[in-house]
């Protein structure tokens, strides 16, 4: 019985020390696991660590702008941060900290605000069209026209003369913009992508209530124009505040078609007079009704004269007795080609034109009759009709 006990209690001693054995084991496959899991886990790069809750992103490269370490320093440097290692813990990631060495990151580029024109006559660039003339060539430098057409603008607004009168419509685009002094800007300013803003009139000048959303309000403005590359540019001044702008916009295709051209050479330093009989009135308003000089911008028609005196009885022998003058011009001559342009009314109408010459002395009149047009919408003038006045012109 003795000898059982024994037995038993000796089988019992060896069966738990085979089982510490396995437990051990077990703990250093376990230790090993685990050595071998951190190893493969230090040699993955930054960008490929990850634990619950937290993702550590490797930082872009950075552009060095210092000169270059010597490798030692670097190697110092680099046992430094190694030593310096945050590590990774659950829960919310850490705010990475800005690069404090000579190391610059590019910032995104803002993107450009857009501004609604909305406040007329707010912030006003100059106080009268004067003025606005004067700063023109300063503004005109401010903007980002290609340097041709903007030498072309500074020579049209030179002697704030010509322009058309033109309606700035509700979310027409403007390139830019130049506006002045405000609460918020103490000086002069340029504004990119500029909307005319739609201004509602809400009643009639007669208290008569329009419904919401059928009329608008417009901005006069004077305007110049120039193609260059195939589009054309367009230099606007609104009245009622001289903030002086520029837009881009296509060529009206239907202009040509409906205007008639009149050109001629003319001598520079002299002067031409020239104006248009009638026995309907004035010739009606219309786009066509411009005059350029060489290859500059269209103008409006430029040095009305009321005391010129035309040729009316030569006039009244072409069209009749109840003729009047309703245009009459004059004008200095500073480019060497001169075109005339109207609308096709004038086909109807007599234009005269006479040339004063540097030297005092002028031409006879040439008359351009309803008959000559014959339906052309382009005539030049022949440097052979232009005749010295020796008393005998027409009157």
């Amino acid at each position: 019985m003795r000898r059982g006990i024994e037995y038993v209690f000796h089988d019992l001693a060896d069966r738990k020390k085979r089982l510490m054995r396995v437990i051990i084991g077990l703990f250093i496959l376990a230790l090993l696991f685990g050595l071998i899991a951190t190893l493969k886990y230090r040699s993955k790069p930054p960008a490929q660590h990850q634990s619950h809750g937290f993702v550590q992103v490797a930082p872009p490269p950075l552009l060095n702008t210092i000169k270059p370490e010597s490798k030692a320093k670097r190697s110092a440097a680099a046992e430094k941060n190694a030593k310096s290692k945050v590590p990774l813990v659950r829960g919310k990631s850490r705010k990475a900290k800005r690069p404090t060495s000579g190391h610059l990151v590019a910032a995104a580029k803002p993107q450009r605000k857009e501004f609604r024109w909305e406040h007329w006559g707010a912030a006003p660039y100059a106080r009268s069209l004067r003025e606005a003339c004067e700063k023109s060539s300063t503004a005109i430098d401010g903007m980002s026209m290609p340097e041709a057409v903007k030498e072309h603008f500074k020579k049209a607004l030179g002697d704030c003369e010509g322009g058309t009168i033109v309606w700035l419509t509700p979310n027409e685009r403007l390139e830019q913009m130049w506006s002045g002094p405000d609460k918020g800007h103490p000086k002069d300013r340029i504004m990119n992508g500029v909307t005319v803003a739609e201004l509602p009139v809400l009643k009639s000048p007669h208290g008569r209530p329009y419904r919401k959303g059928t009329v608008a309000e417009t901005a006069k403005a004077l305007e110049w124009s120039y193609v260059y590359e195939g589009e054309t540019y367009f230099f606007d001044i609104p009245l009622v505040c001289f903030n002086e702008s520029w837009r881009i916009g296509p060529a009206p295709s239907s202009l040509q078609e409906k205007c008639v051209e009149l050109s001629f050479d003319a001598p520079v330093g002299g002067e031409v007079r020239w104006g248009v009989g009638s026995t309907e009135g004035p010739l009606p308003p219309s786009v066509c009704n411009a005059q350029r000089q060489g290859n500059l911008a269209w103008t409006a028609w430029l040095g009305e004269c009321d005391l010129c005196i035309p040729a009316l009885g030569y006039i009244r022998s072409i069209l009749g007795g109840s003729a009047m003058v309703p245009h009459k011009y004059k004008y200095p001559v500073i480019e060497r080609r001169q075109t005339l342009r109207f609308s096709t009314a004038i086909w109807s109408r007599v234009v005269y034109i006479c040339l004063q010459y540097p030297d005092g002395t002028q031409s006879c009149g040439v008359y351009m009759r309803p008959q000559d047009w014959k339906g052309r919408r382009h005539v030049a003038i022949s440097d052979s009709l232009w005749l010295k006045d020796d008393g005998n012109c027409p009157r």
